[in-house]
């Protein structure tokens, strides 16, 4: 088990940081952790949630940070931006 899942588990919910503003997307991000929540899950189906989730891991290395994709572009964006993990509720080839 991952340090990322075993720190889900222990928190025991997920909360989405929907926010195309990456400003506003690490003003968010940072309230649920300064709320010790410690993780956070961001859309990076599109550029500027890639640019929000990539804010937010920089201001933030130390949170538990996923990332909603849809496609096989949008998991190697995510993660080249700082992902922990990814989840999709289906992929597009």
């Amino acid at each position: 088990m991952t340090d990322a899942l075993k720190k889900l588990g222990e928190i025991g919910f997920l909360p989405t940081v929907d926010v195309a503003d990456a400003a506003k997307a690490v003003e968010t991000a940072k309230a649920l952790n300064e709320g010790e929540i410690g993780a956070a899950l961001a859309s990076a189906r599109d550029a500027a949630g890639v640019e929000a989730l990539a804010a937010i891991r920089a201001a933030l290395p130390e949170l538990v940070l996923g990332a909603c994709v849809s496609t096989a572009e949008n998991v190697d964006a995510a993660i080249a931006a700082g992902a922990d993990f990814v989840v999709s509720a289906g992929l597009n080839p």
